[in-house]
């Protein structure tokens, strides 16, 4: 299973730009509200289960586990996001050497970089999403 807090741990531990690194609580908690910044949020996205691999009540699956990591950038010399976007270019280049071709604890596959968009421009915080995909795999016997 994925471990979200683990790729919170990681982001952490390799991108010293970051000067926050929150949870989807965290995240809910200041999406209207101006954040410290730069910030990123590690969220859950979605799960989407493969098929069966035994026929015998047993189970094994690859479940593919998508998250976000989403970003707050705010620079205020630029009232028009330029410099936000600038900012939020490095940030998203630190995160993902961090991110693409690590296998967190208990996955069986590489995470990927899936894409990214706007999430956000308000109060001069820029707020972008980046998605990133793994898998990892679901057994009972």
């Amino acid at each position: 299973m994925l471990l979200l807090a683990d790729v919170a741990a990681r982001l952490r531990e390799q991108c010293p730009s970051l000067r926050v690194v929150g949870d989807a609580a965290q995240f809910a908690a200041v999406i209207d509200q101006l954040p410290d910044t730069p910030a990123a949020y590690v969220i859950p996205l979605n799960e989407r289960a493969g098929p069966n691999r035994f026929a015998s009540g047993a189970v094994h699956q690859e479940v593919e586990a998508q998250f976000g990591v989403v970003f707050a950038v705010r620079n205020v010399t630029d009232g028009r996001g330029a410099a936000a976007a600038a900012d939020l270019s490095g940030l998203r280049a630190e995160v993902s050497a961090a991110l693409v071709g690590w296998m967190p604890t208990g996955c069986s596959d590489l995470v990927i970089f899936a894409g990214g968009e706007l999430v956000a421009f308000a109060n001069g915080c820029l707020w972008w999403q980046d998605e990133y995909v793994t898998a990892y795999p679901m057994r009972k016997t």
